[in-house]
């Protein structure tokens, strides 16, 4: 390109302020006059970021009668320029500097100007037809900057513009996928940074002197298609961009030309764009390179894969399209830990399985990869891009075995809906995604998605049986908190007295068509109970961790019911294999009544322990009938005259007792760390004192009376 070339994208002019303020002692012998124009001279541009570039400036002014050694400081301004029509990007433009000492004619101002392209607020560029291309725009050419210069108490005078030369070079994205690097249009480019099999573009930007520019490429790879904004392109050999092309551009407007080209090789590819002149003559070629063999890759093992709910009470939003590893929110790893089921019903809503692609940078990976599953066992599967809301997942039936999706432009989210299929038993998904570039298709991982059949049995677990008279005991309620240290019998508890699983013949969690009901044999002591489905809607305090056939259950005793009272529930639900409706699936619960606290009494497993030995304290409680209080009755703290962990606190009675022992028999009280007795003591509701009395071995007399005993030996 010639060097007398002036560029279309390069009409953006930048109107700079430059004031200088300062304090000046003159000498009262000295006489200052007004200055002389400002000469104002601009270093070499020097790119110091993809969008800015640092100009050295020295700014000097002659000033008759200026004293010698006398020190000005000044502060160098500038303002931003508007945006010119057609052009991509606003130029801000900065001037910072400080003074020198001057001699007894000059005044120099030395500093430097920073030129910064910003984004002009908008989506696409202005001026091009491309939209593919970053937000950058500081382009190579020729910019004016008007300097001002004002000294201290003298008349201001206007330097002429000087003229700033941006040089040229290529600041495209490196490593990404279809990324569009910007070739200035004269001297050479930078590089491009691509995988093997990857694709890249090339945008380059015409000069306004040329008519028409030759298009080839050398070392490894070929042209594989030329977008331009304008103009026209002639193959030189064949029909297509492999063998190179001839581009004839509209000079009258903006215009630019997109390269794309790939290598099944690592190496160097070179792209020539050779300029021609209005009178044929050929100019200086502006070369791009490719280095193939670098960049990022598609990885199967960033890759996401999670499940959430299908249900419409439960369903999750989806991640958007381009997430991040910092993005992926919607499905999080504590959604994906709750296991899935549905009824077997055919097209019944199972469960949406999220993929999100990455790159090996941990970018979104927007290669056209293709997302494909296949299920084995129960259930049928739809790969999608329809993003999961309350309705997506119902209306996105699972319609085959195996199903796959392509992820095109921006797109690096998938979604595998999956649906019963009418047949019973777990489903496994299968997932994998294939490689857009290298065709490679990898297995990213797997979901298993139950589909449950009829109830064919009911599955008691109790956790409170001893009932007081007139109240009662557990929650049935559809949401609770498993964990709930206060009674069961308090209004504000939600805890259940026992839970009811449902399950089909293959074991699995059923959610019956009604809840279990609850009967008394005898009624004079229970009454009845009630129960209600869980929702699983707390993750932490659920009694099922998907809201699948659990139900939360209660019983109510009789006002004048008695202690030692007994009776056994039955807790039923129809027998679906039973057309007539008249037989039922049951199971039976023994419960009890109990009367309020008469005598407590306060335990420890041993005599005798070692220091900071585990230890069992137990407290046992019965009522005026001798027989354990009802389960929820206060429990006393307990006391100690030396450090003792894990005494009991205040708390409630279960089966009469209480203990520091957890469910599992696990021992958590530990005996005192110093030798000697120690005495633990608790008084109960009627104000009954009840101690106990154990010794911590002290071990330095043990010692010596073993040794004492071998000496008598």
């Amino acid at each position: 390109m010639s060097t007398k070339t002036a560029f279309k994208r390069v009409a953006l002019v930048a109107a700079a302020a430059l004031a200088i303020g300062g304090i000046s002692a003159v000498s009262a012998n000295a006489v200052a006059s007004a200055p002389t124009a400002a000469v104002t001279t601009l270093g070499t541009p020097v790119r110091s970021g993809v969008n800015t570039f640092t100009i050295p400036v020295t700014i000097t002014q002659t000033v008759t009668g200026a004293v010698a050694g006398e020190t000005i400081t000044a502060a160098l301004t500038g303002s931003a320029s508007p945006q010119a029509s057609g052009e991509r990007a606003k130029m801000a433009i900065a001037l910072t500097g400080t003074s020198t000492a001057p001699d007894s004619t000059h005044e120099s101002i030395t500093g430097t100007i920073t030129v910064t392209a910003t984004s002009d607020g908008t989506n696409s560029l202005t001026g091009t037809t491309s939209t593919n291309r970053a937000d950058i725009a500081l382009l190579p050419g020729s910019y004016s900057i008007v300097v001002v210069s004002t000294l201290a108490s003298l008349t201001a005078t206007t330097a002429p513009a000087v003229v700033a030369v941006i040089p040229a070079t290529n600041y495209g994205a490196s490593g990404t996928f279809g990324a569009v690097g910007e070739v200035a249009s004269s001297g050479s480019g930078g590089a491009l940074v691509q995988a093997v099999n990857g694709q890249a573009t090339l945008d380059f930007i015409a000069g306004s002197a040329d008519t028409s520019y030759t298009v080839t490429t050398s070392g490894v790879g070929s042209m594989l298609a030329t977008t331009p904004s304008s103009g026209a392109v002639s193959y030189l050999n064949g029909t297509t961009a492999a063998g190179g092309f001839t581009w004839t551009p509209v000079t009258a407007t903006l215009t630019d030309l997109l390269v794309t080209t790939t290598s099944a090789v690592a190496g160097i590819q070179t792209i020539s764009f050779q300029p021609i002149g209005a009178n044929g003559a050929p100019g200086i070629p502006v070369l791009a390179t490719i280095t193939w063999g670098g960049g990022v890759t598609f990885s199967p093992t960033s890759t996401v894969v999670r499940q959430g709910s299908a249900v419409p009470a439960r369903v999750i939003a989806g991640d958007a399209q381009l997430a991040t590893s910092a993005t992926v929110l919607g499905y999080t790893t504590a959604l994906d830990a709750v296991p899935q089921s549905a009824v077997k019903t055919a097209g019944t809503a199972g469960s949406v399985i999220e993929v999100v692609t990455f790159n090996s940078d941990g970018s979104a990976a927007t290669e056209g990869n293709t997302v494909s599953a296949t299920v084995t066992g129960s259930g049928l599967i739809t790969a999608s891009t329809t993003v999961p809301t309350a309705a997506s997942a119902l209306t996105v039936p699972g319609s085959a075995r195996t199903s796959q999706v392509t992820l095109t432009g921006s797109q690096n989210v998938a979604y595998i809906y999956v649906n019963a299929d009418g047949t019973a038993g777990t489903g496994t998904v299968t997932v994998s995604v294939t490689n857009g570039i290298t065709g490679v298709s990898t297995v990213v991982g797997t979901k298993v998605v139950t589909f449950y059949g009829s109830v064919a049995k009911l599955i008691a677990s109790v956790n409170y049986s001893i009932g007081r008279a007139g109240y009662t005991t557990g929650a049935a309620a559809t949401t609770l908190d498993v964990t709930s240290t206060g009674s069961p019998l308090a209004a504000s508890n939600t805890a259940p007295a026992f839970n009811i699983t449902a399950e089909d013949s293959n074991g699995n969690a059923v959610t019956t068509a009604s809840a279990p009901s609850v009967s008394s044999s005898d009624t004079t002591v229970v009454t009845g109970g009630a129960c209600a489905l869980d929702d699983g809607s707390s993750a932490t305090y659920s009694s099922s961790s998907n809201g699948v056939g659990v139900y939360n259950c209660s019983f109510t005793s009789a006002p004048n019911a008695v202690s030692g009272g007994k009776a056994t529930l039955t807790i039923k639900v129809l027998n679906p294999a039973d057309a007539t409706g008249t037989t039922y699936i049951t199971t039976t619960i023994p419960v009890t009544v109990g009367g309020k606290v008469a005598k407590t009494v306060l335990n420890t497993d041993a005599a005798s322990y070692s220091a900071g030995q585990a230890m069992t304290i137990t407290i046992t409680a019965t009522d005026s009938a001798g027989n354990p209080v009802y389960d929820g009755a206060a429990s006393p703290a307990v006391t100690a005259n030396k450090s003792v962990i894990g005494i009991p606190g205040a708390s409630f009675f279960v089966g009469g007792v209480v203990t520091t022992d957890t469910s599992t028999g696990v021992k958590t009280a530990y005996a005192p760390a110093t030798g000697g007795d120690f005495i633990l003591t608790e008084t109960d509701s009627a104000l009954l004192t009840s101690t106990v009395t154990a010794t911590v071995a002290d071990a330095a007399s043990d010692a010596s009376n073993a040794a004492t005993d071998a000496a008598n030996e």
